[in-house]
This record gives structure tokens, C-alpha cells and sequence, in this order.
């Protein structure tokens, strides 16, 4: 979408939401890039994660890109257990020193429901932060 048509139709559209007391906040890949995890990186995209994961299941052999998620992630749970969850304290749990203010003012927003596809703790991270006068849920 480009910045012309977000403020011919996204904005008005979402104005109209926050009028009517119902706008949804949908969050997903990329929308947690700009904390930074307790490991002090930012927040992996899936292709990192693969590669991290991949390092973990298949030391000394070539990352394979083809090979998905799911299947390195399933291979992990079974036979690196322990690292993997490791893995995933340290890469998904959010530095709340590091949350840059803008997530604040996004969720300090009067939103009907919100919901993620994301598997960190940003919302947590931010409520640790900042004063958020609602709960996050």
C-alpha cells in the first residue's frame, strides 16, 4: 500500500473505527523488529529463526533454505529439546529497556480487541516500560 492510498483509505477507514469504538489491532511478522530481546538483538524474522534453529539441529551442515520452519522446529522438539527452549526464552522474551516509544502510543490507543501471530512478549515488555493506563491482554 502506498502512503497515498493509506491516507485516502486506511486512515479514514480506521478514524471510523476509533468513532465507532471497534478498531482491531492485528499485528504480525516484522511488527516487533524494533525492540530488541534480553540477548540485546532484534526480535528474528523466520528466516533468522530457521537459520538459528538450523545451527542448533545441524552443526556443521549447510543451512538448507528450502527446508521449513516447521520441520527444523519439530526436529528441535524432539532431539534438542532444552536448547530449543532456550532458544526461544532468549530470542522471543523483550529487553523492556530497549521498546522504542512508539509501541507506547500504539498501545495506549483505545483498541476494541487486539490480537498477534507474534510469539515474543512485546505487549509484556511494554507494559513493563511504559504506563499503560488498560491492561494489555
Amino acid at each position: 500500500m502506498t502512503e497515498d492510498e493509506i491516507r485516502r483509505t486506511a486512515i479514514p477507514h480506521l478514524a471510523g473505527q476509533f468513532e465507532r469504538g471497534l478498531p482491531i489491532l492485528f499485528t504480525g511478522s516484522g511488527f516487533s523488529r524494533d525492540a530488541q530481546n534480553i540477548l540485546g538483538q532484534p526480535i528474528p524474522f523466520v528466516r533468522e529463526l530457521k537459520q538459528i534453529l538450523w545451527a542448533i539441529c545441524f552443526s556443521g551442515i549447510d543451512y538448507d533454505e528450502s527446508t521449513s520452519l516447521q520441520e527444523i522446529f519439530d526436529y528441535a522438539l524432539i532431539r534438542h529439546r532444552t536448547q530449543l527452549l532456550d532458544l526461544l526464552n532468549g530470542q522471543f522474551s523483550v529487553n523492556a529497556n530497549s521498546i522504542p516509544d512508539w509501541y507506547a502510543r500504539i498501545f495506549r490507543l483505545t483498541w476494541f480487541r487486539t490480537y498477534t501471530l507474534n510469539i515474543d512478549d512485546l505487549e509484556a515488555g511494554v507494559q513493563r516500560a511504559f504506563q499503560i493506563e488498560r491492561p494489555l491482554l
